[in-house]
């Protein structure tokens, strides 16, 4: 039987779009589990002080598996860490209702299989994004593209798997909620298992683990790019992740309606997430890197700016539509340079250094914006955050270690 090239065209596609596929149901499995475990501690308990206490160990274990899963997936397989998160993550998350409803679930243990189940998540993701530039080189996908795809469907996990959450909890209840976001996870590994080759190259490896930590942090140390690229996204990161968690909750407080209408805007966020990844795939490889991110950059600046007028609802929502479209412009352009700028046996422990450094930093903003706005109040935040943005944007244009960025790639 002979193919069409349409049909040669689609079979060669078929395993980046299962591992979209997979990665989309993982990611929104990741955010029901967000949503459903504390639920579950707070019907189940009637603590609030507890519900802290389990998503604070929902946390804290991505900062070192960060560093440390990054050697672990550089040593091991792309393909087979992911696989194994998924599974990991199937197994302590339906362990909770499991335990609950036969044996019963001290507090001590449901917290130990919190931690557990998210220290694999990270080393998951970093499996993830490692394998993308193979991945696409197979598929016949560009990775600028596939690293739009990649970003679309994070936004869309995010999304969709928050509103889901809240559905099936509020339809069948959270232990019940619990069972099916284990399924998610079975599901993620097993189109992964059977869909995605296995293309990751093993890294060579001294034998002694801490080493190839630090060397993974040596690769980003030693080169100028990289380096001004990390602490570039580390300061947007420190600024714009208190946006969605502290900003924006107290403006709609204070001036937009209520918790009836945050939703809406943090809405308006990921919509324009969304279409910022579709714009990037569509237009991106064609356009010279270094002036596209300093436009991102600087619009997200000029968005910001207005909120501190505190102008009408509507003037909002467009302003944080445009904040969304430069981030979801912007992360797969990040991802593309990273990728392409670090040797392929370094991937895991790179991604997993930039990952650590980003989980380490955006808490300490949560903090700074949540005292600064009780001291000076919502505006001033809302003017740093914007003038930290308009001097990234002169950075991205004068320092001399973007330069290297100043390119236009032949794109395709």
């Amino acid at each position: 039987m002979i193919r069409t090239p349409q049909a040669a065209g689609r079979a060669q596609r078929l395993p980046f779009l299962a591992f979209l596929a997979g990665s989309l149901v993982s990611l929104s499995g990741n955010a029901i589990t967000t949503i459903a475990i504390p639920w579950f501690v707070l019907v189940t308990t009637g603590s609030p002080a507890k519900m802290g206490l389990v998503a604070f160990f929902q946390v804290v274990p991505n900062v070192l598996a960060s560093v440390f899963g990054g050697a672990l997936v550089d040593r091991l397989s792309y393909k087979w860490i992911s696989i194994v998160s998924d599974l990991f993550s199937a197994v302590t998350v339906a362990a909770i209702p499991l335990f609950h409803t036969t044996v019963g679930l001290p507090f001590w243990l449901l917290l130990v299989f919190v931690f557990c189940g998210a220290a694999l998540d990270a080393p998951g993701n970093t499996a993830r994004l490692a394998m993308v530039p193979n991945l696409a080189k197979v598929s016949g996908v560009s990775v600028e593209r596939a690293n739009a795809a990649l970003q679309s469907v994070s936004g869309l996990g995010g999304l969709v798997g928050p509103i889901l959450a809240g559905v099936i909890v509020a339809w069948v209840g959270a232990s019940e909620a619990l069972w099916l976001d284990a399924l998610t996870f079975l599901w993620s590994a097993s189109l992964m298992a059977l869909a995605v080759p296995d293309l990751g190259a093993r890294a060579a490896s001294t034998g002694r683990f801490v080493h190839d930590v630090l060397e993974g942090l040596g690769v980003l140390v030693r080169s100028r790019l990289l380096f001004a690229l990390l602490v570039l996204a580390a300061t947007l990161n420190f600024v714009s992740v208190p946006l969605f968690t502290v900003v924006l909750p107290v403006l709609a407080r204070d001036t937009y309606g209520g918790p009836s209408n945050l939703g809406f805007l943090i809405a308006a966020v990921g919509a324009g997430s969304f279409t910022g990844s579709l714009v990037f795939a569509a237009i991106g490889p064609r356009l010279p890197r270094g002036r596209l991110l300093s436009l991102l950059v600087g619009a997200a600046a000029l968005a910001l700016i207005p909120l501190s007028f505190l102008p009408p609802f509507l003037v909002v929502f467009l302003t944080l539509m445009t904040f969304g479209f430069a981030i979801g412009t912007s992360g797969p352009l990040f991802l593309t340079i990273y990728q392409e700028h670090v040797p392929e046996e370094f991937r895991g422990r790179v991604f997993g250094s930039i990952g650590a450094c980003l989980s380490m930093i955006a808490p300490l903003g949560l903090l700074a914006a949540g005292w600064s706005i009780g001291v000076v109040g919502v505006r001033p935040v809302l003017v740093t955050a914007a003038t930290i943005h308009v001097v990234a944007t002169l950075a991205l244009l004068f320092a001399p270690a973007f330069r290297e960025l100043d390119r236009l790639p032949a794109g395709n």
